[in-house]
């Protein structure tokens, strides 16, 4: 059904990375290599310290806990601020979810698999090993936890960024749900809600049998992703924050002081991360092309 989409004010352009928390009144984004907070009903932008070089921020079940991946570590800290917390160990990290049982399913090593940690710190345990892939060489991304602990969602990709969306059900057994998906989310009226070529879809999905019931209808178009992983997230409450944006029809600016903008490039691609050198003579860009990503120095 038809549904209020409003623009949302995050104080930068170097904004990525969006979470909201699950009563849907607070996102925390990364902003200026940071990690950034506000409330949906204030315009006051927080950012939260300690959190320099922070990535993949994700709430608690009860919204006052922010866990996120910086330092080759899983840590946390509190909405309120204050110093972040160790939980464990992330040297190749990609992506986590906090259950409602406190604990965290997170991608700790990318070439390891998907493991549960207490979310007041510890050991984490394995929970799948792409090892047992009968395809080939996967690795797991992404999880999110389906409500009632009935199963995790992630993606299994492959070097390249291409994957299906899985789901790892009780009993340990996993079945595909999306075929060229690699993000995916579990809206609470009964809805899957996951990412393909830069769009939100949603499909009628039956949580207890872990599968889907209907064709998907698409939602919204034009949501960036960064590495296979789309800037997007949904609360309990059914409130989806997104990052709008075509990732392959992106054009660098210079902008002058006198309020000038002009192309720095003329050709649209997939630009990320503009890093000027410090003599101001060249330009450093990650571009993906084909599903890899690579660095291009322009003069």
């Amino acid at each position: 059904r038809p549904f209020v989409q409003l623009d949302l004010d995050v104080g930068s352009a170097e904004f990525s990375e969006p979470a909201i928390s699950p009563d849907g009144k607070r996102i925390v984004f990364v902003s200026n290599g940071r990690l950034a907070i506000r409330r949906l009903d204030q315009a006051k932008i927080t950012p939260l310290a300690g959190t320099e070089g922070a990535s993949l921020p994700f709430f608690s079940p009860n919204g006052q806990w922010v866990a996120f991946f910086g330092a080759r570590k899983l840590l946390k800290v509190a909405i309120e601020g204050g110093t972040p917390v160790p939980l464990c160990d992330a040297p190749s990290y990609g992506g986590g979810a906090w259950a409602a049982d406190d604990s965290i399913v997170a991608a700790l090593d990318r070439d390891r698999g998907l493991f549960r940690v207490p979310a007041a710190g510890g050991k984490p345990w394995l929970l799948t090993d792409p090892a047992e892939e009968p395809s080939g060489k996967l690795i797991h991304l992404w999880p999110h936890v389906l409500p009632g602990n009935k199963g995790i969602l992630f993606a299994a990709t492959s070097a390249s960024g291409q994957g299906s969306l899985r789901v790892l059900a009780p009993n340990g057994k996993l079945r595909t749900l999306v075929e060229n998906c690699t993000d995916g989310r579990f809206l609470a009226t009964g809805y899957l809600i996951y990412y393909q070529q830069e769009t939100l879809f949603a499909a009628p999905m039956n949580l207890d049998r872990l599968e889907l019931t209907g064709p998907a209808v698409p939602l919204v178009t034009e949501v960036s992703h960064q590495g296979g992983r789309a800037d997007f997230d949904l609360s309990t409450s059914g409130t989806l924050v997104y990052r709008h944006g075509s990732s392959g029809n992106i054009l660098p600016y210079w902008l002058y002081s006198s309020g000038k903008v002009q192309p720095a490039i003329t050709k649209p691609g997939n630009y990320l991360s503009p890093r000027l050198s410090p003599d101001e003579t060249r330009l450093a860009l990650s571009v993906i092309e084909t599903g890899k990503q690579s660095i291009w120095i322009y003069d």
